[in-house]
Parts: C-alpha cells; sequence; structure tokens
C-alpha cells in the first residue's frame, strides 16, 4: 500500500513542473563478510528541478535538484528490503571530446524496512544516503552514469555496518 502512496506523491509532485525525469538504477552491494553473495539494489526516482539559488548557481554550470527514490534491496538471507529516500542534488555540468557530462553528489535521508540487509546490521530503520555520480547527457532526453552510495546511520545508533551500493542509472527526461 505504501508503494502506491509513493507513486501517487512523486507523481503529485510532477503537476505543474515544467521539467523533471525518471531514473531507474541497477546496482549491486559488496557482503561484509567473505562466503556471502553480493546483492542485487534497484532505486527509482523521480528527479525535480528546484530553483532555489539558481542565479547565481548557472553562472558556473551547476544545477540543483531533488531526488524521490523508492527502493528495493533484494536479500538473499531474509525477506527483500523496501524503502524510499528524499535527497538534494548539485550537478556540474560540462562538455569535453564533444560529449556532453556531469559529476552530481548528495545527501539525503533515508527510510528502509528492516535494519539487517543480509551480513550487515545497519543499526536503524532511518539513514543518511550519500550519492556520487558521474554521467553523460546522451540528448536531451536521455542519460546515463554510474553510481556510488553509501548508506548509514552516522554512528546515531550502537551498531553502523553500513552498505555501499555501485550502480548503474538511465534517466529520461522531459
Amino acid at each position: 500500500m505504501w508503494r502506491v502512496l509513493l507513486l501517487v506523491f512523486m507523481l503529485g509532485l510532477s503537476h505543474g513542473v515544467s521539467a523533471g525525469a525518471i531514473q531507474l538504477a541497477v546496482g549491486q552491494s559488496s557482503p561484509k563478510w567473505e562466503g556471502y553473495k553480493d546483492n542485487r539494489a534497484y532505486r527509482f526516482a523521480y528527479v525535480t528541478p528546484l530553483e532555489w539559488g539558481r542565479a547565481w548557481l548557472d553562472d558556473y554550470d551547476i544545477r540543483l535538484h531533488m531526488e524521490l527514490a523508492y527502493l528495493n534491496w533484494q536479500d538473499a538471507l531474509l525477506s527483500d528490503k523496501h524503502g524510499i529516500s528524499i535527497t538534494p542534488m548539485l550537478r556540474y555540468q560540462w562538455n569535453g571530446f564533444g560529449l556532453h557530462w556531469f559529476v552530481e553528489g548528495g545527501v539525503g535521508a533515508t527510510y528502509v524496512n528492516g535494519e539487517i540487509w543480509t551480513d550487515r546490521h545497519l543499526g536503524s530503520r532511518w539513514m543518511f544516503e550519500d550519492k556520487i555520480a558521474l554521467g553523460l547527457a546522451i540528448d536531451k532526453h536521455n542519460e546515463i552514469a554510474l553510481s556510488a552510495v553509501h548508506y548509514s546511520n552516522a554512528d546515531l545508533a550502537d551498531i553502523n555496518d553500513g552498505a555501499d551500493v555501485f550502480s548503474i542509472s538511465y534517466s529520461y527526461i522531459w
């Protein structure tokens, strides 16, 4: 049920927005202990530009956007984990070798429906999402990127194994 509510919330944000994107990332997280399998992770995000600071950010080819994401972490030992995240992102864009590149990064908040993901004890259902990505704009509607995302409770809980997810993503921009 909460997945449906999340989808409605994400679609509601797009009402009246002139630009936005959807993004699908597929990645994996290496196990903490040897002998465990890699864990597959999926992240589906709605991306919307933010106007705050645009006047001075545009001078430096920097953009600010917000990512609202649904997470699905497959778990070989326990039930799959599901979560949501909200992450403001800064993006720097440039042209090089005849291509349109970007690098982006941000720190946001994540809620996941469990504290244990295979062999990692995350310590809390609430975590920070630290994301950095390097990507390529194929054209005005399509982008691909490689990203590294770290999930951690920043030692706000007694236990903090954290988890790193390395992924490839595709974004469609309208």
